[in-house]
Order: structure tokens, then C-alpha cells, then sequence
């Protein structure tokens, strides 16, 4: 029997669907600042990228500034100068807060208030984004519901 090898020099994945048409995008640092005395049970920031159809979850180590990345390294690859949509859902108890903001990618920092609203509401704002509108519905729901422990838990239908 003939055994056939080879030598691993790289960890990781190779990208071979690199393209022809140059990346419009660079890396950025986004963070977001939650404007409220309140403390939250729960709290999620979002960036939604409308020209990539593209729904980002951010990070905290807070709840009251958020970023994108991860702790070492606050920043990430994003469209040049595009409009986003900066959404906060905060649960306190079952009282639902929400909060949005528009800004472009080259703006690296965003103070965000929160107000007290209703699930009617955050539907109607997501409604704008009539393409992909189920498929934000759909994850803002998944990371809520994942994160909802017994003693703490809105429902959601």
C-alpha cells in the first residue's frame, strides 16, 4: 500500500473566492454608549449594515458601552462612509426598552437613550427593512430567547 503526504505550514482557512472587483470596505472601530440610569436584566446592541443586508451583534463588558470585535481588538471590516442603523433592545423585567440611531460607518463613537416601548413598536421599526426584515426578526428573537434564563424571561411570540 502507497501512503501519499504533505507538509501543513498554515493553520487556518484560505479564502479562494477572493474576486475581481476590489473590497470596499476597511477596518473600523464602532462602540456605542447606552444613555440611561436604568439597569437592565438584559440589554443587545445591534449594527444593521442596510447595503449588505447584514445584522451585527455587539460586544460589552458592561451593558453600557458596546463595540464591535472582541476585547483586544475593537474593531472590524466595514463598508466605507454606508448608512447604518444602530438598534438597542434592553428587558428589564418583562418592560421592554428600545432605542435606535443612525450613523455612518466612519463615525466611532454613538450615545444611544432608551425608552420605554412595546413589541408592536420594534416591529414597526423593523418593518423599514421590508427585504430582510423576517431574517432580523428571526435573530433578534434567537439571541433573546437563548439568552433568557427561567427567573428571567420575557416572552416572546
Amino acid at each position: 500500500m502507497q501512503a501519499y503526504g504533505f507538509i501543513q505550514t498554515e493553520l487556518g482557512w484560505i479564502n479562494i473566492d477572493n474576486g475581481t472587483i476590489p473590497k470596499i470596505g476597511s477596518s473600523m472601530e464602532t462602540g456605542v454608549q447606552i444613555n440611561s440610569n436604568e439597569t437592565f436584566d438584559r440589554i443587545y446592541t445591534y449594527v444593521i449594515y442596510e447595503s449588505l443586508k447584514s445584522l451585527y451583534l455587539l460586544n460589552t463588558d458592561d451593558n453600557k458601552l458596546f463595540y464591535v470585535g472582541n476585547v483586544s481588538d475593537k474593531e472590524m471590516l466595514m463598508p466605507n462612509f454606508s448608512q447604518t442603523k444602530i438598534i438597542t433592545i434592553a428587558y428589564k423585567g418583562a418592560q421592554l426598552y428600545f432605542g435606535s440611531n443612525q450613523s455612518e460607518t466612519k463615525t466611532s463613537n454613538v450615545i444611544q437613550s432608551l425608552s420605554l416601548s412595546s413589541k408592536d413598536k420594534l416591529k414597526e421599526f423593523l418593518n423599514q427593512f421590508s427585504s430582510f426584515s423576517k431574517k432580523i426578526e428571526l435573530i433578534l428573537i434567537y439571541n433573546i430567547k437563548k439568552n433568557c434564563t427561567k427567573n428571567n424571561y420575557a416572552k416572546i411570540n
